[in-house]
């Protein structure tokens, strides 16, 4: 399932199938706290959406929620 979640300010599509772990972390870059999800490939995506909602996110559309993405003005990368 893909969740559409946001990294630095642009819609991103994750895998869930591809996520090992979340947890809150500091990117260095921006100087801020973000949720850290860290994929099956070993790339780490910073998402500003805070870690329980993405946890609610990814619990909603696991069963069977659907989540609302608007693709015609701002369409996500795929990550």
């Amino acid at each position: 399932m893909l969740l559409k979640l946001t990294h630095k300010g642009k819609p991103t599509l994750v895998n869930t199938n591809n996520i090992v772990t979340m947890f809150n972390g500091y990117d260095k870059e921006s100087r801020t706290h973000m949720t850290t999800l860290t994929l099956v490939n070993g790339y780490t995506l910073f998402v500003d959406e805070a870690l329980q909602e993405v946890y609610e996110i990814m619990k909603d559309v696991l069963s069977g929620k659907e989540q609302n993405i608007d693709w015609t003005f701002n369409p996500p990368s795929v990550d």
